[in-house]
């Protein structure tokens, strides 16, 4: 992008003054553009959203549901679109390091889950018995 269009861009989104600018350019080129523009663009915010436009519009297919709760929507994106996504995953220390502790992270979390449930079973029966009673009160105005 040339400086001319960079600054007719810029000019088009403070005339529409907006008080949040999404910015869907994917990472790390939206974190640099919003960094480059941070003080030019008059907004109360910009968010970096990635691919978020491209998956709600519908130009990008979800992972499935079931491969998105368990966490692993970068193997998915990874074995549909190697070229792009390789680098920006593997090639982290952060980002392997973050993979590699995350079935440790799981299964500590499931364990502190069960072990608390009969707790949380008690306190939601008292929190509802609470509410109930206060709502069976009559109202005085």
């Amino acid at each position: 992008m040339d400086l001319g269009s960079a600054k007719r861009i810029v000019d088009h989104i403070n005339a529409a003054k907006p008080d949040i600018v999404w910015v869907g350019l994917a990472a790390p080129k939206q974190e640099k553009w919003m960094a480059k523009h941070l003080g030019r663009i008059r907004a109360t915010a910009m968010i970096g959203v990635g691919a978020a436009f491209d998956f709600h519009s519908g130009n990008v297919k979800w992972t499935p549901a079931w491969i998105r709760k368990i966490g692993m929507q970068w193997v998915y994106r990874l074995a549909f679109e190697p070229k792009r996504i390789w680098r920006r995953n593997l090639d982290s220390p952060r980002f392997i390091l973050a993979v590699l502790r995350q079935p440790l992270s799981n299964l500590v979390r499931q364990t502190s889950e069960t072990g608390s449930m009969a707790g949380d079973e008690n306190r939601a029966t008292i929190n509802s018995t609470q509410t109930r009673s206060a709502l069976d009160k009559p109202r005085t105005s």
